[in-house]
């Protein structure tokens, strides 16, 4: 049974999403019915969700297999020490007029400080006890910072106004424009038993090619 009362719900990308009075959303499997890892803390009572029938404004890509000591996690980024990965996912539209993409991160261990960062190419490589997935030369190309921490559900969201964000702080090269493809991913610390011992993990990437 769920912990709180439910208030909406919707299915998006394979998994249910149920908001409560307790303002938390709540990952589920549909065909089990178990809460699937940490939920996203919206600091709000969601009263009800809707699906607006627009494709996923990306791909979810660079899952947790050939993970750097085994800590395989298919439906998301490479175990951690809550023995399970990060996800990230995305709601919203690739508009950059509208600029209301929302990537949102659940699955982190509880109070470690995180990072989202975007980059241009596309690779995977072994980095802490994850896969580095987006971008080259360290992680990440462009960071949104500052560095936040997960909080008591080990989730995080940034958005909307990301677009708004990269021409703040990117210059040229960084910006969100039409027609291109950005990469993103989370970076996160997991200081407490971390699986390969590496103290720092990844989440999953997540691609979204932007529109007008």
């Amino acid at each position: 049974g769920l912990g709180n009362d439910p208030t909406g719900l919707v299915l998006h990308q394979g998994m249910l999403l149920v908001s409560g009075t307790d303002g938390l959303l709540l990952r589920i499997d549909p065909w089990t019915g178990a809460v699937v890892q940490a939920p996203l803390d919206t600091q709000f009572d969601v009263q009800g969700m809707a699906f607006n029938g627009l494709p996923p404004p990306g791909k979810a890509y660079c899952f947790g297999t050939n993970c750097p000591c085994g800590n395989a996690d298919p439906s998301a980024g490479c175990a951690n020490s809550t023995g399970s990965g990060a996800l990230l996912l995305a709601f919203g539209t690739p508009s950059v007029v509208q600029d209301d993409l929302v990537l949102f991160a659940t699955g982190m261990p509880a109070n470690q400080f995180a990072l989202f960062y975007m980059g241009a190419s596309v690779i995977e490589i072994p980095f802490g006890d994850g896969k580095l997935c987006a971008g080259a030369g360290g992680y990440g190309n462009f960071r949104f910072l500052p560095v936040r921490k997960s909080g008591s559900t080990g989730s995080l969201a940034l958005g909307p106004g990301i677009g708004w964000h990269a021409t703040q702080h990117f210059g040229a090269t960084g910006q969100i424009s039409v027609g291109f493809t950005w990469n993103f991913q989370i970076w996160y610390r997991d200081g407490n038993g971390s699986p390969c011992g590496g103290a720092f993990n990844l989440s999953n990437a997540y691609a979204t090619t932007f529109q007008p």
